[in-house]
């Protein structure tokens, strides 16, 4: 069942879902500024072989570093879409729709939430997202 979570657990499940990836990895952020440790969870599923798409907003200034990072991974593709403002976050077993960009700042000062789901538990919420 869905499980709604406030700021401290949205930043734990991201987490879970990068570190949880086994195939597949899927980011939809509209703003990015990736901190040093999602980079480190990013690096690992990189060496792990796994698929990671990133889909950002097309307009969005997105830091030359963080494009450096991505760019520098094995595995990722980096896809634009014009006027992006969800937030989501998806594994092959595992989504969260939330409110938090995939930013530093994000992740450590605003106010956050989200809906956490399982494809096990949630097939349908899963299968939309």
């Amino acid at each position: 069942m869905a499980k709604f979570l406030d700021g401290a657990g949205v930043q734990a499940a991201l987490i879970e879902i990068i570190k949880n990836a086994e195939s597949e990895l899927y980011i939809i952020a509209p703003y990015m500024k990736i901190s040093q440790q999602t980079q480190n969870y990013l690096k690992n599923t990189d060496n792990k072989n796994i698929q990671l798409t990133v889909i950002s907003r097309s307009d969005a200034e997105i830091p030359s570093d963080t494009v450096t990072f991505l760019n520098e991974l094995n595995h990722a593709k980096i896809k634009l879409c014009d006027n992006l403002h969800a937030k989501c976050f998806l594994n092959e077993k595992q989504g969260l729709i939330t409110s938090m960009n995939l930013h530093e700042h994000s992740q450590t000062h605003n106010w956050e939430m989200g809906v956490n789901f399982f494809k096990s538990v949630d097939l349908d919420l899963y299968t939309e997202a």
